[in-house]
């Protein structure tokens, strides 16, 4: 009966959506084919698209391929997507040496928590570990090692800093607790730094694992490559996660560390966190009168979102506090179930993409952006924004083939960014080896003088790149 309501959902959601998914169809495939509510039939076909990303991704850090079947499919490795995890509160869970199991909770994902394709990368990561490790010589690996190891392989570093800020950050050698201290999810984080410290040199942290793997305890392995013992590796280990943390934390206003922690800290206090939040703001040139309330937020999560909503990221330029509250919006999108507050995720996802394309981080970008596109047809506006947006991130990629793509749609949209589009694909023309077709549109472009931000940096590129003309 229960799944029956899911299909019931599903189906009604597909046709009451069907008028706004039309004007989708003039557009090319979105870049990430995210996980959503609709798509709830298909997630495990989904879910085998991402397997032989994550299977390259582990082969080539490790440069040991997994065990395969004359198919080329896992050999004794099964992936399953499950509604719940028995006594087990993570999005994920690996077990088995022999025969591998691989359990992934659906609700993460479809709540837009978590990224699908790290998660599974994550867990992928201990799969291979449990079948090229004997069990004898995996169940002897530190805690710390597997975690710390599955984090970083599937790059999620950048996600577990919402546990770093959530804690103290006035004692960061209190929350750092050494490797063989307490281990708790808190501490995925100070694991997986380890092997930041260790991957200093190419290939050193391989011929670490290659030892490891063939049998050898993980400290003797780091004496026989690195030179440390036990204890200088532990001692080492923890100053540099001290010193990686310490740098994150002088990034912050004073202002910052006090609303973050009155927003999730021990002394949590709704006023004093929106009072301190106002500060960063302000800080910044940013003024909120009155904070837009939210029904279905606590104050801290209100006051936040009300930051976000205030920031103007229009010169994408990346600044302390842009960094501040792209690891801020990554934490509230990780705690708090996307259905709890409705569209306003939509709002967050949008300016938290905003920060990644200003930071760099294309690849959040997208994957923000495509949420947006897939998942919320019940803003078709902030939809049809998030277009421009992807054209803006392939072309910063130089992916001059995809912006094109994204940038030859021009109804409906607005004079100014019909004038943008042009710009952009005269430079990848340019970029593509069409010289003759660039500069027609780049010239075009120059001469828009009520555009004049497009209208110079179409003239610049012109000097710069035909002086002869």
């Amino acid at each position: 009966m229960h799944q029956l309501k899911f299909i019931c959902l599903a189906l009604i959601l597909l046709a009451g959506n069907a008028f706004a998914q039309a004007w989708k169809d003039r557009y090319p495939d979105v870049p990430i084919q995210t996980v959503t509510k609709e798509r709830l039939l298909q997630l495990d076909h989904d879910l085998q698209n991402l397997v032989p990303f994550c299977q390259d991704k582990i082969e080539r850090f490790f440069n040991r391929p997994f065990a395969k079947k004359a198919d080329g499919s896992l050999k004794r490795i099964k992936i399953k997507l499950v509604d719940d995890i028995d006594n087990f509160s993570g999005d994920g869970v690996t077990s088995g040496h022999f025969f591998v199991k691989i359990k992934l909770r659906r609700l993460p994902f479809l709540s837009g928590r978590r990224e699908f394709k790290k998660t599974l990368c994550h867990e992928m990561v201990h799969a291979y570990l449990r079948k090229n490790m004997k069990t004898l010589h995996y169940s002897n690996l530190p805690t710390w090692a597997r975690e710390g190891i599955a984090v970083y392989v599937a790059d999620q570093q950048e996600n577990k800093l919402g546990k770093f800020y959530s804690s103290n950050l006035e004692n960061i050698e209190g929350t750092v607790n050494g490797l063989e201290g307490p281990h708790s999810f808190s501490d995925y984080l100070e694991d997986s730094l380890a092997f930041k410290y260790l991957d200093s040199s190419p290939w050193q942290l391989q011929r670490i694992f290659s030892k490891v793997m063939s049998g050898t305890d993980i400290f003797q392995a780091i004496l026989e490559i690195t030179g440390e013992n036990k204890k200088q590796f532990l001692a080492n280990a923890l100053l540099f996660s001290i010193g990686q943390l310490q740098s994150l934390k002088d990034e912050l206003s004073p202002a910052f560390t006090n609303s973050i922690a009155y927003l999730s800290g021990p002394a949590r206090n709704g006023l004093l966190a929106r009072q301190g939040f106002g500060d960063v703001l302000r800080e910044n040139g940013i003024e909120i009168d009155k904070p837009e309330g939210l029904s279905a937020l606590t104050q801290s999560y209100e006051l936040a979102l009300a930051g976000f909503k205030m920031i103007n990221l229009a010169d994408n330029t990346a600044t302390p506090l842009t960094r501040q509250l792209f690891r801020l919006g990554n934490y509230m999108l990780e705690s708090v179930p996307s259905y709890l507050y409705g569209n306003d995720t939509a709002l967050l996802k949008y300016k938290l993409a905003s920060l990644a394309l200003s930071l760099g981080f294309y690849d959040k970008a997208l994957y923000l952006y495509s949420t947006i596109y897939n998942e919320h047809d019940d803003l078709p506006m902030l939809q049809m924004a998030t277009t421009a947006s992807i054209a803006r991130t392939y072309f910063a990629m130089n992916d001059w083939s995809k912006t094109l793509k994204w940038t030859k749609i021009e109804k409906s949209m607005h004079p100014s960014n019909v004038i943008e589009y042009k710009y952009m694909r005269g430079v990848c023309y340019f970029n593509l080896n069409e010289r003759q077709k660039a500069f027609k549109i780049l010239q075009e472009v120059a001469g828009q003088i009520s555009y004049k931000i497009m209208a110079n940096k179409a003239k610049e590129f012109i000097a710069e790149h035909w002086m002869d003309r």
